[in-house]
């Protein structure tokens, strides 16, 4: 990189960063090839969490960047505005009905993960205007999770209030309940004895608030940067017999485990569930371009059908890029390369192979719990020393990049789908050898 730019890093406020040592402290990454990253030094990192989670189909793909260049020659951005449409946003539509097994047919496009979360909580609330009961608009959610950072996006999260503290007040009508996290149940019972008495919780706050109060309950597939926790088998029948009692629309977010990351073409899938309404991103264009999507039941999408001057029940939202013909493109090259390559399928078996690998990690002492499905993982360390953020640190140093979720003592591996069981070895090697350092760090401060 030219050095001249290096020296002025620290022009761009990072996100999540401390901006007063960073220019002492950034790494520079200037070129990556498959799960590989390297640095502006020529140092080489093993890319073990997709860039974030984002770039599953590694970095240089050369099928998406085509398809990206062949759009771009012809065109290169039209709004979605005023009547118009285009090419790429119709045959990715097509295409990510397919991967929903033609389950939704109906799909608004945005920017981010965090965009299409608000996208969401706007339509299930006009939705219920539109059905002419204008109190359903709660929406309960669940403590620890993680839905974005514009301002609905943290108001329906749950990750801890630190994260948050300096945006307060956050949005009202939001209601959380504790998660299914069986390792630290918040109710001190076990699974299956519990009869499921973290999903029963939302049975009674639709009692508590009045169920012609609430629009939605809102959850991840897998609780992911709130600790990779993993709901047991019935846990999402559960909630959406609840949510059909009480008429009450399910909304999956899919930005994290969405487009193959568990083994199925959407997280939910796992358990058998179909959402009123899904959010989509991330994996969705492997990172090449920003794109969001919502996917929505037909009959909520009809609800917002009217004559053509009818200004109230339309849907009065969008975005200036909103189902932009470039980032569509990225989309495109993505889903094409994951149907050709099966790599859905493929997930499904180095994830169970990946398993087996993170198992071996609980011969550490520091590790109390291993978690996840597919190339999703997560890894639960005693909660002292602040051991996490130490093995998050040795492991850079190692060339592994790995993620610290928000609990601060749980660590996360989100491989990219092409990886190797050799290289998939070798992230749980250089993860091991971590946090054995890690553990003897804590011996030697707590001798």
């Amino acid at each position: 990189m030219n050095g001249s730019l290096k020296e002025k890093v620290d022009m761009v406020w990072h996100p999540n960063t401390q901006m007063r040592d960073y220019k002492r402290k950034a790494i520079l990454v200037t070129e990556g090839e498959g799960i590989y990253v390297k640095d502006d030094k020529g140092k080489i990192y093993i890319d073990g969490i997709s860039s974030l989670w984002n770039v599953c189909l590694g970095h240089s793909n050369k099928e998406i960047i085509e398809e990206i260049i062949e759009q771009m020659n012809r065109l290169q951005f039209f709004s979605l505005y005023g009547g118009y449409s285009n090419e790429p946003s119709v045959e990715l539509a097509l295409m990510i009905s397919e991967i929903t097994q033609n389950r939704f047919k109906r799909f608004f496009y945005t920017n981010s993960g965090s965009e299409a979360i608000d996208t969401a909580i706007k339509i299930v609330r006009q939705y219920f205007k539109n059905k002419k009961q204008d109190n359903r608009t709660k929406i309960v959610s669940l403590v620890s999770s993680f839905h974005g950072t514009t301002y609905g996006a943290m108001s329906a999260g749950g990750c801890s209030s630190k994260r948050y503290e300096s945006y307060m007040p956050l949005l009202e009508g939001f209601i959380k309940i504790p998660p299914p996290y069986c390792y630290q149940c918040p109710y001190k019972s076990k699974h299956p004895e519990c009869n499921l008495i973290c999903a029963n919780k939302l049975e009674e706050i639709i009692i508590k608030e009045g169920a012609d109060t609430i629009a939605a309950f809102l959850a991840e597939p897998i609780l992911a940067a709130g600790g990779f926790i993993v709901p047991p088998d019935d846990y999402f029948t559960k909630i959406k017999l609840i949510c059909d009692k009480y008429d009450i629309k399910l909304i999956i977010d899919e930005v994290s485990t969405g487009f193959g990351r568990l083994g199925t073409g959407f997280g939910i899938d796992h358990w058998n569930v179909t959402p009123d309404i899904f959010c989509g991103a991330k994996g969705i264009s492997n990172g090449y371009s920003p794109l969001g999507v919502v996917g929505v039941s037909d009959e909520i999408f009809e609800a917002f059908y009217g004559d053509l001057d009818d200004q109230k029940i339309k849907l009065n939202h969008g975005f200036t890029t909103a189902g932009h013909p470039i980032s569509c493109a990225a989309g495109i090259g993505t889903l094409k390369y994951i149907k050709k390559e099966n790599l859905i399928e493929k997930v499904k078996e180095k994830g169970v192979f990946f398993k087996k690998q993170m198992e071996q990690l609980k011969d550490v002492s520091i590790v109390k719990d291993i978690r996840g499905k597919g190339l999703m993982w997560g890894i639960e360390l005693i909660d002292e020393f602040d051991l996490a953020s130490l093995t998050y640190e040795i492991a850079k140093r190692k060339g592994l990049t790995i993620f610290l979720a928000d609990p601060g003592n749980v660590l996360g591996l989100c491989p990219p789908f092409i990886a190797t069981e050799g290289e998939l070895v070798r992230m749980r090697e250089i993860l091991q050898e971590s946090l054995l350092v890690a553990e003897e760090k804590m011996r030697m401060m707590n001798p």
